[in-house]
């Protein structure tokens, strides 16, 4: 089994020579949560809000540039999207991940980055990068003071992503069922169980 995101299927394999075709390795079971993008910055730009974010960088021209924790990903074209939108003209750095993008944002060798909220937030709540918009359709409960892009005026910026319980295509289709009616179940009761429920499960072939 595997816990990840949607875009082992529909990006990655596009933008990676992979030896496997993954859409026939592996197969979505059950959703276990979505989430957007969240454009954070280091300690050193010099903007609090949005507005102001936006002033600096076309006061910058060619002069700043954005992490994507993969190139090709929706962390990498979406900031694309900001520039052609807003006449931006930042400059992009792929990374091989979330972790060494955001080490460079807070080491301020790149300024900005739009990552996933699961892996920033630690670093919003710290203190140590500031949050400037999100991607999602609302606000996002987890940072209810920040604005979505789709308020700031940008709504072609919209864009959410899933993570998801995967197996492999051959694990007995009684299994596969059982372990989603269960997770369906916890899931819908309280998500604090999930991890009680896999251990309860026995995954022995029969």
């Amino acid at each position: 089994m595997l816990v990840g995101v949607n875009s082992l299927v529909s990006e990655i394999p596009h933008i990676i020579k992979m030896r496997n075709d993954m859409s026939k390795e592996i197969k979505p079971l059950v959703e276990l949560g979505r989430g957007g993008l969240v454009m954070v910055g280091g300690p050193g730009v010099p903007a609090k809000n949005f507005g102001e974010l936006m002033s600096w960088i076309k006061t910058n021209p060619g002069k700043v540039s954005y992490a994507s924790y993969t190139p090709g990903t929706v962390s990498h074209v979406i900031g694309l999207q900001l520039n052609k939108a807003a006449g931006l003209d930042m400059t992009h750095v792929g990374y091989k991940g979330s972790t060494p993008a955001l080490t460079d944002v807070v080491g301020g060798h790149v300024p900005l980055m739009f990552d996933g909220m699961a892996t920033s937030l630690p670093m919003i709540k710290s203190g140590k990068i500031k949050a400037f918009a999100v991607s999602t359709p609302k606000r996002s409960p987890l940072l209810p003071e920040v604005p979505t892009f789709a308020e700031l005026g940008y709504p072609q910026l919209e864009t959410v992503a899933w993570m998801g319980l995967w197996v492999k295509p051959d694990v007995p289709a009684a299994m596969q069922n059982s372990i989603r009616e269960e997770l369906s179940k916890s899931l819908s009761a309280d998500y604090r169980r999930v991890g009680e429920v896999l251990k309860s499960i026995d995954f022995k072939p029969e």
